[in-house]
């Protein structure tokens, strides 16, 4: 490394340097195509520029923490860069200095103490194994009673709402004597009907967003609980409040956004890109959040083992498990039974369908992939061929109507007949986390699904047996148009597809770690 790069690198790590400024202040620098740090080192200083504006703001608010907090700093950089990804030194001072930053200049995001303690939770987990704890290693205790406290309600409207409707109708047929209360936030648009929790539920309660944190005052909870369960990241936020109320406190991310924002910064690192002070920011945040609920709770709960996995290498002391949404009978109750036959692949036209929730940036964001790097190829190699995109969610700025053989169908009562008019199903995650159930809903339906790897990451299915997979726009076109054009080899994916569905993916499969988790007798369904 030259004087001159080590020069730059020690100038970005350290706080006397602010490079968004620099680059805005000199244009010029752009223009050279250098980095703002090693314009300074190597031309800037001789034209007397300044490395920051006068009385940086910067450096009075890390002053007060000095090198700890550079420290701190760099432990998170270290984790973040990990030893899979090359990061130059340069890169790296850049990635250190974006989170002074998101320290110094954000007065909404994590405090310089956050930061410190971050710091200390991750040189904790270094010195630590990782840790293997299964759900029936809880000290078993049978549950009278669980509240459930989830800021989406259970819902047939979006994957998460089923993923609770099915848990927990499940657990009142099989321990009926189990008293179920649920306190949810209300939201209009997301929701559908919540007639059904009252066929579930003992006690329901539903307030606006805004007093979900509330739930103390408006419950006025005096009782202990066999079981709290906080679902989703703004329930986890509650978990200090409650703990004084519960015997077994779980909590359940749905996605790990944490995770989903170490990617990003991973993947700006891995193509020599500095992350933005903002992406940054939501990372330190996401994390920070997902570690305190950890912290305060008896389990964490994730819905993907990759999830599962991330959390336990992120928190030093909180116990760890998962289990797979399984399939809903709600929604595919003629497709599970055993004498189902879908739909023969002659009677079906040239379409591939993408169903997904719309409300979610990274199903717009994958749609979006597919549209502008994919679609067009498949449409050239197949000209009878369109695309079906279902879902809730307001997709008008794809302008889906004005865009050659795509159908938007919007949001339906029931997904399978929709299905059953396609030849294969789309995953279209290009970034993100969680559990990509809709690989399941595609194969329980006969119908085979065409795949990101990030899209299937964790799942059992097996690349040209049972799913197709490809990242790169012309190998998913290829893909596509295989499905579409061979009807056998469609029929074979197929096959295979619904076989790993049934024997990995319904709600059977996951019922004895649920039963564990949730304090529950081994009792079959009626």
């Amino acid at each position: 490394m030259s004087d001159t790069t080590a020069d730059a690198a020690a100038l970005l790590a350290s706080n006397e340097f602010d490079e968004e400024w620099y680059l805005s202040q000199y244009p010029d620098v752009r223009l050279l195509g250098m980095g703002a740090a090693e314009h300074f080192v190597w031309i800037g200083k001789r034209l007397g520029r300044s490395p920051a504006p006068p009385n940086q703001a910067l450096a009075r608010p890390l002053a007060l923490a000095g090198d700890r907090l550079g420290r701190a700093a760099q432990t998170f950089c270290d984790w973040i860069c990990g030893t899979g990804t090359v990061v130059s030194p340069t890169l790296r001072a850049r990635l250190q200095q974006r989170v002074l930053e998101s320290v110094a200049h954000n007065e909404h995001g994590p405090s310089a103490g956050a930061l410190l303690d971050l710091a200390a939770y991750l040189e904790k987990r270094v010195a630590a194994p990782l840790q293997t704890d299964a759900p029936d290693a809880l000290p078993f205790a049978q549950s009278h009673n669980i509240l459930l406290v989830t800021f989406y309600a259970p819902s047939r409207a979006h994957a998460g709402g089923l993923r609770l409707l099915d848990v927990y109708k499940r657990i009142k047929e099989t321990n009926p004597a189990v008293q179920l209360e649920v306190f949810c936030a209300g939201h209009a648009h997301v929701d559908g009907d919540l007639a059904i929790l009252d066929e579930v539920f003992d006690k329901v309660t539903v307030c606006a967003p805004d007093e979900f944190s509330q739930i103390g005052t408006r419950r006025g909870l005096a009782r202990t609980y066999d079981v709290i369960d906080l679902q989703f990241h703004q329930a986890g936020q509650l978990a200090e409040q409650l703990r004084p109320f519960a015997k077994r406190l779980l909590f359940t991310p749905m996605e790990s956004l944490a995770r989903a924002n170490c990617d990003v910064l991973r993947a700006h690192l891995s193509r020599g890109e500095p992350p933005s002070a903002d992406q940054v920011r939501r990372c330190l945040d996401e994390v920070l959040v997902e570690i305190a609920a950890a912290q305060s709770v008896d389990l964490t709960v994730c819905v993907s083992s990759e999830d599962a996995d991330f959390l336990k290498a992120m928190t030093p002391s909180s116990k760890v498990t998962y289990f797979s949404t399984g399939l809903s009978a709600f929604e595919f109750e003629r497709q599970l039974a055993d004498d189902f036959r879908a739909h023969t692949f002659k009677r079906r036209p040239k379409q591939l369908v993408y169903a997904a929730y719309f409300g979610s940036q990274t199903n717009i964001d994958g749609l979006l992939w597919y549209l502008d790097a994919v679609h067009p190829a498949v449409a050239r190699a197949c000209p009878d061929y369109r695309l079906m995109v279902v879902g809730r969610g307001n997709l008008d700025a794809l302008q889906l109507e004005q865009r050659d053989r795509v159908v938007h169908v919007g949001e339906v009562l029931h997904l399978a007949p929709v299905f059953e008019q396609a030849r294969a199903g789309l995953v279209l995650a290009v970034n993100g986390s969680g559990f990509r159930g809709k690989i399941n809903q595609y194969a329980v339906c006969g119908l085979p699904a065409i795949s990101t790897t990030l899209g299937a990451s964790s799942l059992a299915y097996e690349k040209g047996k049972s799913i197709l997979l490809a990242d790169e726009p012309a190998g998913f076109a290829e893909a596509c148009v295989r499905v579409l054009n061979d009807e056998a080899y469609a029929v074979q994916l197929a096959c295979a597809a619904r076989q790993v569905a049934l024997d990995h993916y319904t709600w059977d499969c996951q019922w004895p770690a649920i039963l564990a988790i949730y304090g529950l007798l081994r009792q079959e369904t009626p």
